[in-house]
């Protein structure tokens, strides 16, 4: 007897199946039915009224939508542009790192994390989520999984893409997917834990009507029509004209070799003729509106452009950089909702019945599949804000501004050190101070031997060198907690109520920080300073 299981769904109800439901493959091919690979053409020779029809008809309550699917992947195949465009959205979410987030930080949650991880960062179900995100074109699609159900853990080891015009949606409600199957109007219905089914929610409404393809067909029309008629325009007009003229008494041989030689002379692309005979060419840029196809054809693409990506300057040529940007940041919202679609399709799919095949656990119980997007960072202008910060006396975490600049912590013998810059070639060392230093402590770098700061304590009176303008800085307080506190806690308040980096900028801007000690003490120091300054002149 084969053993069962119980795969656990969302609405607390519970789905029986056993090893030969998971392992054997249920959407197969056949020669002639209902499930069959082939399909005759429908996009050749496509007229406006066909295209109204076959778009009536996949939306009608059991309607047959093997032309409509068809005729997506056609335009597909033929629009290189919509090709282009559709293939970098599909690989943007590809291209993402899969990541499973246990329930706890210890214990079974992790060990079942572990499991799936392994899974999930294997090639192939990247090419799974390849698979899945053709539903963006056509509103669904669906993987069916093969189970390996030998050993303790059962996991899938295959993970096939079934064609789209195998399945049917149900005739009650529009939403059920099910399997087409020979002599039944109705269809089979899909077992839990057997695919994978992935609906983008790109428009409310029906799944079948949901696709960003039932859009671009119009817009395929348009474009073929304008192509044809371009093609035809440059076969007319293109080529240059050629004219043979003949002298007077001229025979009738001599017309015909003249007519012979007007006309191969663009693919001989050389001719003889008698001397008496003239061959002329008219230049086909006498012709006007030559540009008038190719406006039409950019205008069609750029539409393309908006329904696949959103927007078209990181797709055609872009007037700015900033207008570029703000296009890109379009694109990555639209990154971004289809991760968290896919994401949820997989959740359902795979990872729940996963946990309740081996584990027993209900679906809030399982571990969560995410496929975050990574937001671009203007590094330079946040490091630039952060030294800003810590110049003022404010405190960052170092661990923190690691991981923004994602790396790691160094070892003890792995610090990169900076250099204290040499002395100009022929120039000498900084003077010496006579600043006194604290017992015990080390000669700094670059001091002059001797150096009283670094030696014993001098007093005033036995000062060799005269009081220069570096001295100020001995006048300065060694805390300046007095005077930066005003100036600093109302930036550190707004930093502390802030919930994200742009919002602290922003705080910082309308912070008004109390600056009156800070500048009465400036003004003290630079009065000293002039005064020295005096003195010495």
């Amino acid at each position: 007897m084969m053993e069962q299981k119980r795969i656990f769904l969302p609405d607390g109800s519970s789905y029986a199946v056993n090893a030969r439901t998971l392992t054997e493959e249920q959407a197969t091919a056949t020669v002639a039915g209902v499930r069959s690979p082939w399909a005759n053409t429908v996009a050749s020779g496509l007229k406006p009224d066909r295209v109204g029809r076959i778009l009536r008809q996949s939306a009608e309550q059991g309607g047959d939508t093997r032309d409509y699917l068809t005729l997506l992947e056609e335009i597909e195949e033929r629009d290189a542009h919509y090709r282009a465009q559709l293939m970098t959205r599909k690989l943007a979410i590809r291209g993402l790192e899969p990541q499973i987030q246990a329930t706890a930080e210890s214990g079974k949650p992790v060990e079942i994390a572990d499991e799936l991880r392994k899974i999930v960062k294997t090639p192939r179900f990247r090419r799974m989520i390849f698979d899945l995100m053709d539903g963006i074109s056509k509103g669904y699609s669906a993987v069916e999984m093969m189970w390996d159900t030998a050993r303790p853990r059962w996991a899938p080891t295959r993970w096939e893409w079934r064609d789209q015009r195998w399945f049917q949606y149900d005739r009650l409600t529009g939403r059920e997917l099910r399997l087409k199957v020979d002599g039944s109007t109705d269809g089979e219905m899909l077992p839990p834990g057997k695919y994978i089914i992935h609906e983008p929610k790109l428009k409310s409404g029906l799944p079948i009507r949901g696709g960003i393809g039932r859009t671009v067909v119009w817009l395929f029309l348009l474009k073929s029509f304008t192509m044809q008629d371009w093609m035809t325009f440059l076969d007319a007009y293109g080529i240059p004209i050629r004219i043979g003229k003949w002298g007077q008494g001229a025979s009738e041989a001599d017309k015909r070799t003249l007519l012979r030689a007007v006309t191969h002379m663009l693919a001989d692309a050389a001719v003889t003729i008698p001397q008496s005979m003239i061959i002329e060419t008219l230049d086909a840029k006498l012709a006007t509106g030559t540009d008038a196809h190719e406006r039409a054809t950019d205008f069609v693409n750029a539409e393309i452009s908006k329904v696949v990506v959103g927007q078209t300057m990181t797709a055609e040529d872009g007037a700015s950089l900033a207008q570029a940007e703000v296009h890109d940041r379009v694109r990555l919202d639209i990154a971004e909702a289809d991760a968290d679609d896919l994401a949820d399709s997989i959740q359902i799919g795979f990872i729940e019945p996963y946990c309740s095949l081996n584990h027993g656990l209900q679906p809030e119980d399982c571990p969560q599949f995410t496929l975050p997007v990574p937001k671009p960072k203007d590094m330079k202008s946040r490091m630039e804000v952060i030294k800003s910060f810590v110049e003022i006396g404010g405190e960052v975490s170092m661990a923190e501004v690691r991981d923004e600049l994602a790396l790691k912590d160094p070892g003890k013998d792995k610090l990169l050190g900076i250099r204290t810059p040499a002395p100009p070639e022929g120039g000498s060392q900084s003077p010496p101070s006579d600043r006194p230093s604290q017992p015990g402590k080390a000669p700094a770098l670059n001091h002059a031997a001797n150096c009283p700061c670094c030696g014993s304590p001098r007093l005033a009176y036995n000062r060799s060198v005269s009081y220069g303008a570096d001295d100020v800085f001995e006048l300065i307080p060694a805390s300046f907690e007095g005077i930066s506190k005003p100036l600093l806690k109302p930036l550190l308040a707004a930093i502390d109520e802030a919930e994200n980096f742009e919002e602290a900028l922003a705080a910082i801007e309308a912070a008004s920080p109390d600056s009156k000690p800070l500048l009465e003490r400036l003004a003290t120091l630079m009065t000293i300073s002039r005064g020295i300054g005096d003195a010495k002149d």
